[in-house]
């Protein structure tokens, strides 16, 4: 069987963002860094969903990191601290 699963460092890619947005601890940078790891991880699920390989490990990491970064949206949400139009903090308009 042909192996069509993506490189093991697109998976540590998006791993790393989505340890990064668990992490930070600047309020101002953390929306941005969830919305970029649920873009990669979403990316990587499409990836995966092609792959012809049982890849259920990483499938369930991904599924889980989503439904952690929801839970950290969700808290930063009834903090008021989630802006609309998420945008990295180096941009902001002066």
């Amino acid at each position: 069987m042909v192996n069509n699963a993506p490189q093991v460092s697109q998976s540590e890619n998006w791993n790393d963002i989505y340890i990064a947005a668990l992490l930070e601890g600047d309020p101002e940078k953390v929306p941005f860094l969830i919305q970029e790891a649920e873009r990669k991880i979403i990316g990587r699920a499409r990836d995966l969903f092609k792959a012809s390989d049982d890849i259920f490990q990483e499938e369930e990491a991904l599924n889980d990191a989503l439904y952690a970064l929801d839970g950290l949206k969700s808290c930063l949400a009834m903090h008021g601290r989630l802006a609309e139009g998420t945008r990295p903090p180096d941009s902001k308009k002066q």
